[in-house]
């Protein structure tokens, strides 16, 4: 995570982030040297898998698993919490491989994303053909290997966890194919785009790994704590990703602006935008997604969206929900540490700059 891991009112969040990290790239340093040995041509897809892990993460999922456990009373780093951490991390990362294969994305983190390495790998080697489909191919077997990995370390873990980890892969898979139709409709509804910010981000970034945490040191935590807090959270999180998609500071998301207009998403933001346009703006928003979109015309957009009230309006929802969240998190009677880290996190996801 950013500046907010060193908040005072973490306690032990920064060990066990530490703890994750070591353990990922220790057991991913271990398979890239047995599989060397095996076949030297299993090596690029790992190595592209460990380069990007340590490229930098929020490690968001594993920290709201940190909060359900510490909320049952837990204040060890026991191997438990860790592989836990470890398995929606790794899990996260198989994700955004496939995920930046889906969007046909360039950068990520301000570095190539793994389609875009092998690729450039790949072309300064002694291979020949279409190195672009080769290398989107091994990309998928990379973020394959990812989801392997995270299955793996999920074993170890507690039945009633499994549960939990099931429904949050399901979960996971069913909101990327919900965004995935949503870039190709002709159109949704703002009830479409909040049940796809649930599963898309919402579940599998917060409420599960909360319940997750919870769970593993109490099968009967109460529910309250993934669904009263967690939900709407979870909602304002894909939100304010939204935002950073059109809005955010290429710096620190490492991604270029404008990048989801580029790719065509259909947001709140676009959707509260498509409500304030006339018959001429609705068209230019409508080039949103297409091949040959400018620059121009994605400025263009950027700037009616910020200036028709579609940017305050999505804001304005942010607010909303972090306010349910947090009345619902104080309703839990939580120790005060506790309290604390949960608000921390809640800010943290409302008002993060990547």
């Amino acid at each position: 995570m950013d500046s907010y891991q060193k908040h005072d009112d973490t306690p032990g969040l920064s060990a066990y982030v530490t703890e994750i990290s070591d353990y990922i790239e220790k057991f991913l340093d271990n398979e890239i040297r047995t599989w060397k040995q095996v076949d030297p041509s299993i090596s690029p897809p790992l190595e592209a898998l460990r380069n990007f892990i340590k490229g930098g993460g929020k490690m968001l999922r594993p920290s709201f698993c940190f909060l359900g456990y510490r909320t049952q009373g837990a204040t060890t780093i026991d191997p438990l919490i860790i592989m836990a951490g470890s398995t929606l991390e790794m899990l996260h990362n198989f994700a955004l491989v496939h995920d930046d294969f889906m969007d046909r994305a360039d950068t990520r983190r301000g570095k190539p994303t793994i389609h875009k390495f092998l690729e450039q790998l790949y072309s300064q080697n002694s291979y020949v053909g279409d190195i672009e489909h080769f290398s989107n191919s091994v990309a998928i077997l990379a973020g394959d290997f990812a989801f392997t990995y995270a299955d793996s370390f999920a074993r170890s873990l507690p039945s009633q966890c499994l549960d939990v980890y099931d429904a949050l892969k399901v979960e996971l898979i069913a909101g990327q194919q919900m965004d995935l139709d949503a870039v190709y409709k002709k159109s949704i509804t703002k009830e479409d785009l909040s049940r796809i910010a649930q599963y898309k981000s919402g579940k599998y970034t917060i409420e599960r790994p909360l319940q997750l945490g919870a769970v593993l040191v109490n099968p009967n935590a109460d529910s309250r704590l993934w669904t009263d807090f967690g939900r709407p959270l979870g909602e304002a999180f894909q939100l304010r990703d939204d935002v950073l998609g059109i809005f955010g500071d290429e710096n620190l998301t490492g991604k270029p602006v404008g990048g989801d207009i580029r790719e065509g998403k259909y947001t709140l933001l676009i959707a509260e935008a498509l409500e304030r346009a006339d018959s001429k703006q609705q068209a230019l928003l409508n080039r949103r997604g297409q091949s040959d979109i400018t620059d121009r015309e994605i400025s263009d957009i950027v700037k009616f969206v910020e200036t028709c009230g579609a940017y305050k309006a999505v804001e304005s929802k942010i607010d909303e929900l972090y306010n349910i969240a947090i009345d619902a998190l104080e309703n839990l009677h939580l120790d005060k540490d506790s309290l604390s880290f949960g608000k921390y996190l809640a800010k943290y996801v409302c008002w993060r700059q990547q």
